[in-house]
């Protein structure tokens, strides 16, 4: 018997990502490398897991003046902790959008010749 599953949230990010200040092509590296190990398990489903993300809550969000830290701090089993900003004066801005990363990802599958989406 076999059970179809997909991949959903996140994965780990590699040590040498973490590790690094932010570096477009070692991101590169990393999410071909992750779609690449993902095709070759069969998933239907393709996506770097939130790898580039800086945080899962936070990403599309713009820190500026407009924001600040003492919001909603969020506790983790691990140990580690979330603080989730808050608005302090307006207007409230998206940073960035999800199509950004999915275009990335699109490009980065392109670069591996895998004709599947993320």
């Amino acid at each position: 018997m076999s059970i179809k599953t997909e991949p959903i949230g996140s994965l780990p990010r590699p040590l040498s990502l973490l590790k690094s200040k932010p570096d477009l092509d070692l991101q590169e590296e990393v999410v071909r490398e992750t779609l690449r190990e993902l095709d070759q398990t069969g998933s239907p489903i393709l996506t770097d897991g939130e790898q580039l993300k800086p945080s899962f809550l936070t990403y599309p969000l713009s820190l500026d003046d407009n924001l600040a830290s003492g919001g909603v701090l969020i506790f983790f089993k691990d140990g580690h902790t979330r603080d989730l900003p808050k608005l302090v004066r307006g207007p409230f801005r998206y940073a960035h959008y999800a199509v950004e990363y999915y275009t990335f990802a699109s490009r980065c599958l392109r670069k591996e010749g895998i004709s599947s989406s993320p």
